[in-house]
């Protein structure tokens, strides 16, 4: 029973075997079948994802070799320099660019070759599939035959009977399986045939596109070859701004370098201005205060000027009186010229009285000569009338003096005192106009001429020698 047990479990080893081999069979065919019907479109999409996929590997390619020149030499150079750097630079780069895009389609040539190699060898790849199924089955009925021999020779059993209608009905089902797995293998072989066919048709469809395929090949590259040469005038145009735009960028960064350096020096300017302002509004202030004292001495003034006004009337009074005195001297000076005149007349007379004592003295001398009776008689009547003559003359001479002294001095009080009169006047009126200067003496400080004048008026009044 041990020896049945195994055996049983060694044939349900053998189907499960069996059925792994037929699950992943039957899956395999279904593929094939799909590979089959969709081969050429798989061919078409391959070729179209090759053709897609190898513009990035051309541009990352020539991202990573290409060799981005100097430009901020450009900021150094005319027009001309920049003209001809820019077109060595453009021929540089399109040399590069040819060269890459040579490697790269004699990668794309080889990458063909490899895929088209690779289509060959499928159908191969499928029959030595077939050929290893086949095997599998053909070593597990082997195997099925040596369990059923073996287990014939060593079943003795009464059991034997059942145990071999058993393993008969298990035997008719792994060759039923058998069976169906002969008509997958013919299937696969169909299938192969078929697939082989496909191949055949697409190579001579790829026969049929090699030339248009390769029409399309040289418009694809002359379109790289356009569009690299779009790219490599972009990056140059790029460059080209961004230099420019550095340039501008600089430039305004001078201009708001200036600006702030205007700023500050404006700035600096306002502080001046705002100091010059407080100091404008300080002195404002000093003027108005100066405006409020002028306002008040104004009104000082006005006071005095009314004073002023009072004193230029007592000055008229004074003046008129001045007028009288001026008449009265002169009076006293038409007086005294006919005083003078007098005592001419008088001083002619004596000189005339000089001149008769002369005579009388010579008279006398001769008569001094002449006998006595006669010089008696004669010196009688002469000397009568000279003595009546002597005395009147004295006397007139005598009240002319007196008069004349009399009105001298009369005269003399009346100036002295009209000239006192006069000077207590003025004195009291500079007196006066002295106080009235020296209330705005602040002011005057600024006029040194009149301060001069005031320490003069002081001086008088005070009684000191100017």
């Amino acid at each position: 029973m041990e020896a049945a047990a195994d055996l049983v479990s060694e044939i349900t080893a053998l189907r499960d075997e069996l059925r792994d081999v037929l699950c992943t069979s039957e899956p395999a065919t279904h593929h094939h079948h799909h590979r089959s019907h969709g081969s050429l479109e798989d061919e078409t999409i391959i070729a179209k994802t090759e053709g897609d996929s190898e513009p990035p590997v051309t541009e990352k390619s020539s991202e990573s070799t290409l060799e981005i020149p100097d430009f901020s030499l450009l900021k150094h150079m005319h027009g001309e320099e920049i003209t001809s750097f820019l077109r060595t630079e453009w021929l540089k780069l399109r040399r590069q660019h040819e060269s890459e895009l040579h490697e790269k389609t004699e990668e794309l040539f080889r990458v063909k070759r490899e895929h088209a190699k690779e289509k060959a060898s499928l159908p191969l790849k499928k029959e030595r599939e077939l050929e290893l199924h086949r095997s599998k089955l053909l070593q597990t009925i082997a195997r099925l035959g040596e369990i059923a021999s073996r287990k014939e020779e060593s079943c003795s059993d009464c059991n034997e009977d059942e145990e071999m209608c058993r393993l008969k009905d298990r035997i008719g089902v792994l060759l039923q399986e058998n069976n169906r797995l002969r008509g997958l293998l013919a299937d696969k072989k169909q299938e192969v045939k078929h697939l082989s066919l496909q191949v055949s048709d697409s190579r001579s469809k790829i026969a049929q596109y090699s030339l248009p395929e390769s029409k399309l090949s040289n418009n694809c590259e002359k379109l790289r070859a356009e569009l690299e040469d779009f790219k490599i005038e972009r990056h140059l145009n790029d460059l080209l701004d961004s230099s420019v735009f550095r340039e501008v960028c600089h430039n305004y960064e001078d201009q708001i370098c200036d600006l702030n350096q205007e700023g500050s020096f404006l700035r600096d300017l306002l502080d001046e201005k705002e100091d010059q302002l407080s100091i404008m509004y300080e002195d404002r202030q000093k003027l108005k205060h100066e405006n409020d004292q002028l306002v008040s001495i104004a009104g000082s003034i006005i006071q005095h000027h009314d004073q002023a006004n009072l004193v230029h009337d007592e000055l008229m009074i004074y003046k008129e009186k001045l007028c009288e005195q001026e008449l009265l001297i002169l009076e006293s000076k038409g007086e005294y010229n006919s005083m003078k005149r007098c005592l001419y007349e008088a001083m002619q007379q004596i000189q005339k009285a000089k001149e008769q004592n002369a005579s009388l003295d010579a008279t006398i001398r001769e008569m001094k000569k002449t006998p006595g009776q006669s010089i008696g008689s004669h010196w009688g009547q002469t000397g009568e009338f000279d003595l009546t003559s002597m005395e009147k003359l004295s006397k007139t001479c005598s009240d002319f003096e007196s008069r004349l002294v009399e009105t001298m001095k009369r005269n003399e009080t009346r100036c002295v005192d009209v000239l006192g009169d006069e000077v207590d006047t003025l004195l009291s009126v500079l007196g006066k106009i002295y106080i009235a200067l020296d209330h705005y003496s602040p002011v005057l400080k600024h006029y040194p001429g009149v301060t001069e004048i005031l320490m003069l008026v002081q001086k008088v009044l005070k009684g000191e020698s100017v």
